[in-house]
């Protein structure tokens, strides 16, 4: 007896794409499949046959549910005290158990496990295993161009390093390798470039001039490397957004500090307001009952083609987040809020000028 696995999706597949599992068994008069997960307090699912005698499960439902148990936003938002920490909630390890059921009541029984990321792909691009790889958007998994705002909050995320490793940072450009993180678990690992009131630069450990920094990253000593080409921008006011991207991590972005803002409110509806008043004691027939407002931004930023690449996946995030501050070494808060753009790109120029409207959340009023 024997079940054979005929499709099964990738190790770090995304949770937002198809991830179908097929199996069979050689037992005869198979009527019946079954696949129990454990991450969902072992709940089985049942399956029955097709023509040819095969099983087939849609695990998509099910690692979406366990990847965004709250949500799509950040889990783990405060700065950590150290430059790295680990962040389980971009992957995870699925554990399943596959059976096969025949009109004699014989069982056949296979175990299965699989990782998964969060992240999407679109057809015709690649699944990268490599654990150095960050989670921004790229197009070979080697290569990464980073814009980096200098006084806002700003970090990356690493596929997955093993407990004790330690991630390692050089700048090819100055010859310094001051950065290394160890991690505390088997975990994708997060690495801040930037804390808003400390950074690489001030603190001395990792300077990044004010140019194209050309960095390397590494897991231990020997691991694969990586390729960060971080394009450091010096302070400078504007209007900062965090967004999930469509590798599962966050990007970042500063819109020019100069914008538009509009507030749109709208009449909830009237009462009626009969006093039996004669003039001139009289009042207006109706009062309000009160308003509802929405505040709206409009930004753009004069971008290169690395960084509307980066874009892309701004304007299809189910999560984007704005800066409380518009001022570097400010501290600020993240805020919800939706954002939409005509992004049209030229391939003709060296720069695009974009423009943007950011949604800000409903605001409170006062009403009867």
């Amino acid at each position: 007896m024997a079940i054979a696995i005929h499709k099964v999706p990738q190790f770090y597949s995304p949770a937002n794409n198809d991830l179908y599992l097929e199996w069979s068994s050689n037992l005869p008069q198979g009527v019946r499949g079954e696949i129990e997960i454990a991450q969902l307090n072992n709940q089985v699912f049942v399956v029955y046959p097709d023509n040819n005698g095969r099983y087939q499960f849609n695990l998509k439902p099910v690692a979406r549910a366990l990847l965004y148990p709250n949500g799509f936003k950040d889990q783990n938002p405060d700065f950590p005290s150290q430059w790295g920490e680990s962040y389980p909630f971009v992957r995870f390890a699925l554990t399943m158990t596959l059976r096969v059921y025949t009109l004699g009541s014989q069982v056949d029984t296979q175990p299965s496990n699989l990782i998964i990321q969060g992240g999407v792909k679109q057809v015709g691009e690649s699944i990268f295993t490599n654990p150095s790889t960050i989670l921004q958007p790229t197009t070979n998994g080697r290569d990464f161009n980073m814009t980096y705002f200098e006084g806002y909050p700003y970090e990356f995320i690493l596929q997955v390093v093993t407990v004790n490793q330690q991630v390692l940072v050089e700048n090819l450009n100055t010859g310094d390798d001051g950065l290394a993180v160890q991690a505390s678990s088997t975990q994708p690992q997060r690495v801040y470039i930037d804390k808003v009131s400390e950074n690489w630069t001030t603190e001395n450990f990792l300077p990044l001039p004010d140019v194209l920094n050309r960095l390397t990253c590494r897991i231990g000593e020997f691991g694969a490397r990586v390729n960060l080409n971080v394009k450091k921008v010096n302070p400078r006011c504007g209007v900062y957004v965090k967004w999930l991207n469509n590798m599962g991590g966050y990007s970042y972005f500063l819109f020019d500090e100069f914008n538009r803002t509009s507030l749109r409110a709208r009449s909830i509806g009237e009462v009626s307001n009969i006093t039996f008043n004669n003039i001139p004691d009289h009042e207006a027939p109706t009062v309000q009952i009160g308003y509802e407002s929405q505040k709206r931004m409009r930004v753009k930023a004069t971008i290169d083609a690395n960084e509307a690449y980066l874009l892309e996946s701004l304007f299809e995030s189910p999560s984007v987040q704005y800066w409380t501050s518009n001022e570097p070494y400010v501290l600020g808060e993240w805020i919800d809020v939706t954002i939409n753009s005509n992004f049209q790109l030229s391939n003709k120029r060296r720069f695009n000028e974009i423009t943007a409207t950011i949604n800000f959340p409903e605001r409170l009023t006062q009403t009867l």
